[in-house]
């Protein structure tokens, strides 16, 4: 069975983040310099198109503005694909993002 596309206007901001670092959680799921590699792997803006393929620009720049936070980085793509962004850089992102979030409530 097909699972349910959800747009991302339906989600609370933690569970648009949970959602994309699903799908690059481990990395053997992670790549940079590419949204998708040969073998699978995606980086962060892949992994936001594969889990919300319809997603508008509003969408990726509200995932932008809840991840990268203090805006230090212009984009998804330039933090993920920077030279001292590792996988282990990456999930931290992702999990500081995730407590701002629950502190907003």
């Amino acid at each position: 069975m097909d699972r349910q596309v959800v747009s991302p206007k339906e989600l609370t901001n933690y569970e648009f983040l949970d959602a994309v670092q699903k799908r690059i959680d481990k990395p053997q799921k992670w790549c940079k310099d590419q949204n998708r590699s040969p073998s699978g792997r995606m980086c962060t803006n892949g992994a936001l198109m594969a889990e919300f393929p319809h997603s508008t620009v509003a969408d990726r720049r509200r995932f932008r503005d809840i991840l990268l936070g203090d805006n230090t980085w212009g984009s998804v793509p330039e933090f993920n694909d920077h030279y001292e962004t590792t996988h282990k850089v990456l999930m931290a992102k992702f999990e500081e993002a995730k407590a701002r979030t629950r502190q907003v409530h």
